[in-house]
């Protein structure tokens, strides 16, 4: 069993017999919106243990939902993304909100993902203001190069819910960067998780100390 050195996450008084089921995105990609939608009007909110960042609970069939501070990138820079990292590295699944008009910028953050070894589910949402600015962007050719669903949203509008809803049954592990897998498997080989591997591989000198090892940023 993989070893986390982030334990604050589990600490968390959530039922123990629901899988977290987190929302990821850079800032401002309408993350507040999905929630609402997936979860009505119930919300829990409280704030991450040791810290003044507040989190957004609620039931979701099977799942806990959580909202979490936007982030570009796990990293652990301020509190909000510590959080946002260790309440990553415990999740079952993220649903990943991509604001489709900068795709490029907001896929760093899928492909973190998915090398930490998530089951991740994408939300390709603003499609109609991509539509709008001139973008053709093919979900289904995306969601092949990623290797994990890819749902065309516009949230604010709610369209594409039902598909999301859906999609989170088939959230999977996706691509990995084949390149850095020799310096994963020599990291995880010690009995730490792959996301603490990765953080460790770009630089995160917390995870690393925790780990007993030393950072070096491997990729920009």
């Amino acid at each position: 069993m993989s070893k986390h050195c982030h334990n604050l996450a589990e600490t968390m008084e959530l039922p123990q017999d629901k899988k977290r089921l987190v929302l990821v995105g850079n800032p401002n990609v309408g993350k507040s919106v999905f929630f609402n939608e997936l979860t009505g009007r119930y919300v829990d909110v409280s704030n991450f243990p040791g810290t003044t960042v507040e989190i957004h609970t609620a039931p979701y069939g099977d799942y806990i939902l959580m909202d979490i501070p936007g982030v570009y990138g796990v990293s652990s820079f301020n509190d909000e993304e510590r959080v946002a990292r260790d309440i990553i590295l415990h999740a079952d699944i993220v649903i990943n909100i991509v604001d489709a008009l900068h795709l490029e910028r907001d896929l760093f953050l899928t492909q973190q993902l998915i090398d930490m070894g998530i089951a991740t589910v994408v939300a390709l949402n603003m499609m109609d203001e991509a539509v709008r600015s001139g973008k053709t962007i093919n979900a289904a050719k995306l969601s092949k190069h990623l290797g994990v669903p890819v749902i065309p949203t516009v949230a604010v509008k709610k369209e594409g819910f039902q598909e999301l809803k859906a999609a989170i049954a088939k959230a999977s592990l996706g691509y990995a960067d084949l390149r850095i897998q020799p310096e994963l498997d020599k990291l995880t080989a010690t009995g730490m998780g792959r996301g603490d591997a990765l953080l460790i591989l770009e630089g995160d000198e917390e995870v690393a100390f925790c780990h007993g090892q030393q950072a070096f940023p491997l990729r920009e």
